[in-house]
């Protein structure tokens, strides 16, 4: 679901910038997410469903990143199915997994892009030496 939102507000042009910013936050911290060293992290956000403040506090405090209220309440938004203003923090867990596997997957296809265009270059300077001999 955070990975369906995420794709429709870097798309859309009529997007919620207060959604644009949270999971813009939320990405950012995916992008560099180590599940083997950060995993127990992430258990802070199992147990009991958080409140918009308490998923703020807890966001805040696992990854050290600062999410305005409007924002948490927009990411709780996108988990609250039983519409009751809480987020189940597996649901949460979830999603960002996904996310983090979205965010590397662009990582490294950018990664491989420039590569490509270095290797095209150095071989277009390899032909060009080869026709002036």
């Amino acid at each position: 679901m955070l990975t369906r939102a995420w794709s429709q507000a870097k798309d859309s042009a009529t997007a919620d910038p207060v959604m644009d910013d949270a999971i813009a936050k939320i990405a950012a911290n995916a992008r560099w997410y180590d599940r083997i060293v950060d995993a127990s992290r992430l258990r802070a956000f199992l147990g009991s469903p958080m409140t918009s403040p308490e998923f703020r506090s807890m966001y805040e405090k696992v990854f050290v990143t600062r999410l305005t209220l409007a924002e948490a309440k927009k990411i709780v938004s996108l988990f609250d199915h039983g519409e009751n203003g809480t987020i189940e923090g597996q649901e949460f867990i979830g999603a960002f997994a996904q996310l983090s596997f979205v965010e590397k997957s662009i990582v490294d296809q950018e990664r491989r892009e420039k590569i490509r265009a270095i290797n095209d270059r150095e071989e277009r300077e390899r032909q060009r030496k080869l026709n002036e001999a």
